[in-house]
């Protein structure tokens, strides 16, 4: 097979040789073919026998969407106490905080229930600062993630366990069985303020 295409190659040679005005493709000579090396330069990228060649411009990623908050704040802090009965004026303002990792939907006097927060006791004024949605009547303001300059001001009520869950585990033909059981430490927070971000 070798053979057969190298003396067919050698006498396609030789016809381009000995007739120069009528190339081997049956051209004429002024559309004569290109050499090797400009058929090279002219073709196309990634041009392949049974491939087209792709000549679509690849379009640049996106932009990451920018942060306004910057790095994330704290997840919750302490910010004063409370000395005897208060009161909660009313307000059409809520929010949607994240406490821990639960999202709550808040307004004024809620009452919400979240992880056991180490450090704060009864009767403590928390600010829980990652607030990813706040509004009124009028307006929304969504962050990204966060909504700048704005918190959530809660107080510890109570700090109390949750309900009994039962963890059952049992190994069929093995003899072998547990019985456990959970109480997860909870935090009562009420919701006394949330405060905006002044948006124009």
């Amino acid at each position: 097979m070798r053979r057969r295409v190298a003396s067919l190659a050698a006498s396609l040679a030789t016809r381009c040789r000995l007739a120069p005005s009528l190339p081997a493709c049956g051209c004429p000579a002024s559309l004569s073919p290109p050499s090797a090396a400009g058929a090279r330069a002219a073709a196309p990228p990634f041009a392949t026998r049974g491939l087209r060649s792709h000549t679509a411009p690849v379009p640049p990623p996106l932009p990451a969407p920018p942060s306004e908050a910057g790095e994330p704040p704290p997840a919750w802090r302490i910010v004063g106490r409370v000395s005897g009965p208060f009161t909660v004026p009313r307000s059409d303002v809520f929010a949607v905080v994240q406490a821990g990792p639960h999202q709550f939907k808040v307004a004024c006097d809620d009452l919400i229930y979240v992880e056991k927060l180490r450090g704060a006791d009864v009767h403590d004024k928390v600010e829980l600062p990652r607030v990813l949605m706040t509004g009124t009547l009028e307006r929304t303001v969504l962050g990204r993630p966060w909504v700048p300059n704005a918190a959530v001001v809660t107080v510890v009520e109570e700090v109390v366990r949750d309900a009994k869950v039962i963890i059952f585990k049992k190994r069929r033909r093995k003899s072998s069985r547990t019985l456990t059981g959970h109480r997860q430490q909870l935090t009562a927070l009420r919701v006394v303020d949330i405060v905006q971000p002044d948006v124009a």
